[in-house]
């Protein structure tokens, strides 16, 4: 067992392409190539190239028996891919490329692991559950064609620093920073988190810059105004006077792209994604763009959707549609 090397990468990309032949029938064809093109020798080259991920092979004399393509970020440990090649089946590769990447994940201080499966996959479903895992929310077939579920497994408990969280939300006016903000604290209180949240509003001062400070934890908590985010939510560009530090950022693909002169980009690890495109595609309507964003807010903060009653969180008006929009924000795949 050991770390996978760029000299790993052909023959990783090979043993890809069975898993992606083993996956006919629970995966649809379109989606398979797009997966194995991703993963191609370039392609894993470029991944072991981020410091974030954690790829590992096993190796049976100097043949390539399995493979583990994951990633650790922000406590938390998600495999994406582990398989071993059909002719060193049932020998406990697989068991071992999972237990070195939990010790992976424990060393990079995750406090939980998280795998999405293909639920008509017993042996993988099975696979995962002997390992420990717990099954958590599901994914219909709706939007993208194929069914998962996320299973997920709890490595360590949080220190008290650890279970004290802030995220800031920035955007502009008219982009549903106020509703994503008081929607993302009601849901938090819903699970039993103490919150505290501040709301501040545009002036001519902050040329229109709406930004939500949110604090959370286990006990109670003050209210905030937050210096370095655990996580930092940017819909819109912002200027030096109201940018803000952050361990980790999502940000709207189209607001990286015009990062330029007076505007200034975020600090901390950047995941771009395309919320307005994604709104647009599939609600009709940029108008969704928070309830899209909202969704991949609650992902990374660890919300179990399934188990979240939104009644009482999101606005009554169009409430199907918002849930919609959150489950979609979720699960969504910005390639």
């Amino acid at each position: 067992m050991r770390v996978m090397t760029a000299r790993d990468a052909e023959a990783a990309a090979s043993l890809f392409g069975l898993l992606m032949e083993e996956l006919k029938g629970y995966v649809p064809d379109h989606l398979r190539e797009g997966y194995r093109r991703m993963h191609d020798a370039d392609g894993i080259r470029e991944m072991l190239r981020d410091r974030r991920s954690v790829m590992l092979v096993a190796c049976d004399g100097e043949a390539i028996a399995g493979f583990l393509l994951g990633r650790a970020e922000g406590g938390m440990g998600t495999i994406h891919w582990l398989r071993t090649h059909p002719d060193f089946r049932d020998r406990g590769y697989g068991h071992s490329l999972h237990f070195a990447a939990m010790e992976e994940f424990r060393r990079r201080g995750c406090l939980k692991a998280v795998i999405w499966v293909f639920p008509d996959a017993r042996e993988i479903v099975d696979f995962y559950a002997r390992e420990g895992f717990e099954a958590g929310e599901a994914v219909s077939g709706e939007y993208f064609g194929i069914a998962l579920r996320q299973m997920t497994k709890t490595l360590r408990a949080p220190t008290p620093a650890e279970a004290t969280r802030s995220i800031v939300l920035l955007g502009a006016a008219g982009q549903g920073i106020k509703v994503m903000s008081h929607a993302l604290a009601a849901i938090l209180a819903s699970i039993g988190k103490h919150v505290a949240l501040t709301v501040t509003y545009p002036s001519s001062v902050r040329a229109g810059v709406v930004r939500g400070d949110l604090t959370y934890s286990d006990s109670p908590v003050e209210m905030p105004f937050v210096e370095e985010a655990d996580l930092l939510l940017q819909l819109a560009p912002v200027k030096k006077a109201d940018a803000v530090k952050a361990k980790r950022v999502i940000r709207e693909r189209e607001t990286g792209r015009i990062l330029s002169g007076e505007y200034h980009a975020a600090e901390g690890e950047v995941e771009e994604l395309s919320f307005r495109k994604a709104a647009l595609e599939e609600f009709g309507t940029p108008l969704m763009v928070n309830m899209v964003a909202l969704g991949r807010l609650l992902r990374h903060v660890g919300v179990d959707i399934e188990k979240v009653d939104f009644t009482g969180s999101l606005p009554a008006k169009y409430l199907d549609r918002n849930i919609r929009a959150v489950k979609y924000g979720y699960s969504f795949r910005d390639e």
